[in-house]
Parts: structure tokens; sequence; C-alpha cells
């Protein structure tokens, strides 16, 4: 992402307050694109907050599965 570069023109109302921008398309496309990468990057973050929090190391993982796959084989 960079820095965005705009050109804002406003459009005022008969009170002479803002009421509206003018960009160019190029200025809205670039806006698009920068939003829609800030979603993906919140997505990210989102799942990996709510990813596994621990890390173990492979061994210790695999004696986990065969002793969870051998209480279950032994319940039936």
């Amino acid at each position: 992402m960079q820095t965005l570069k705009l050109n804002p023109q406003f459009k005022k109302g008969t009170d002479g307050k803002p009421v509206g921008v003018y960009l160019t398309i190029q200025e809205f496309n670039n806006i698009i694109e920068d939003l829609e990468e800030l979603a993906d990057i919140e997505a990210v973050e989102a799942y990996n907050k709510n990813t596994i929090k621990e890390l173990m190391p492979f061994e210790k993982a695999l004696d986990e599965i065969k002793q969870e796959r051998s209480e279950l084989h032994h319940t039936d």
C-alpha cells in the first residue's frame, strides 16, 4: 500500500458548507484498492488471533495424536 496522492475538489451547498467531494476515477479506484487491502489485512489478523495459541514440537504433537487415537479405539 502506498501513500495516496489526492486532489479532492469540494462541492459546497447554498449555505457555503461542504456537501460533497469530487475525485478522479483513478483516485477513487486507488482508495477502493487500499480499503480492500486493509480488509484483507484485518481478516488475516482476525484469523491469526483465533487460531492455535500454543505451538509445540512436532514429536509432542504426534504423541498427543497417537494418545487420542488410542483412547478412541479403547472406548469402542
